[in-house]
């Protein structure tokens, strides 16, 4: 198992080299910037990526949202499963079981 200063000297290494790669960028005219091809596959961003904007004072942050396990994912997947009413009928009994 390597050592936590050889790890460390790695991600140093490899921090540089990324921000060596991605350069600079310029907005366009709708305000629209390209992503370089490094930091997206680093960072699994496709095309379909939502990204946030974090105001930070030094500047913009900018990340990818993860919605893995978030609510809005599981919407409508139980009807997979289970029809309306069985949804009901099972949350009436929850429902009196916690009371």
């Amino acid at each position: 198992m390597p050592s936590k200063e050889k790890v460390s000297k790695v991600d140093e290494v490899n921090d540089e080299m990324f921000r060596d790669l991605a350069g600079h960028r310029r907005i366009t005219s709708k305000g629209q910037v390209t992503i370089p091809n490094v930091m997206r596959k680093r960072y699994n961003i496709t095309p379909r990526t939502k990204l946030e904007f974090v105001p930070r004072a030094e500047g913009i942050m900018v990340r990818p949202v993860r919605e893995e396990g978030s609510f809005g994912e599981l919407a409508g997947s139980a009807s997979k499963h289970w029809t309306l009413n069985e949804m009901l009928r099972r949350l009436e009994e929850l429902r009196k079981e916690h009371v």
